[in-house]
């Protein structure tokens, strides 16, 4: 399979298990009917909505031959015609590694390209210094 097939593949079951995840946490669950929108799918619960944007984490390496690994999730990339989102288009950011999860608040986040959320191999997790954040605060399973 292609490269880009497969990316969109993982990208979509990252997608269903996000969704899982509201489901088994007692959220109603709202498909758009066309894939146009920032917001992956909106979710309910007591009456409050709110617009959510699937981001599948990565692992990679910030230099060639370094041993430092970092799971990664690109939030806003804007080049090459790429989104860039804004509060008005979503509320939370849900970051899929497997079946670990972590729900992003965006008003959190919103100056951030990208977010470390773990790492293997003698490395930190290194931040910019305008946006400090834990990870371990937005781990919901």
């Amino acid at each position: 399979m292609k490269q880009g097939k497969q990316n969109h593949y993982n990208g979509s079951a990252a997608e269903y298990r996000a969704a899982a995840w509201f489901l088994e946490n007692g959220y109603m669950v709202w498909w758009p009917s066309v894939h146009q929108d920032a917001a992956d799918f909106m979710v309910s619960k007591s009456g409050k909505y709110r617009r959510i944007q699937v981001k599948k984490a990565a692992w990679s390496r910030r230099h060639r031959g370094s041993r430092r690994y970092y799971l990664q999730v690109v939030i806003n990339r804007g080049t090459e015609g790429r989104r860039v989102y804004s509060a008005k288009d979503i509320d939370y950011v849900m970051a899929v590694d497997g079946e670990r999860l972590w729900l992003i608040p965006f008003k959190s986040i919103r100056a951030a390209r990208s977010l470390m959320l773990d790492k293997k191999g003698p490395a930190q997790l290194n931040q910019p210094t305008r946006l400090r954040y834990d990870p371990s605060e937005w781990r919901v399973v």
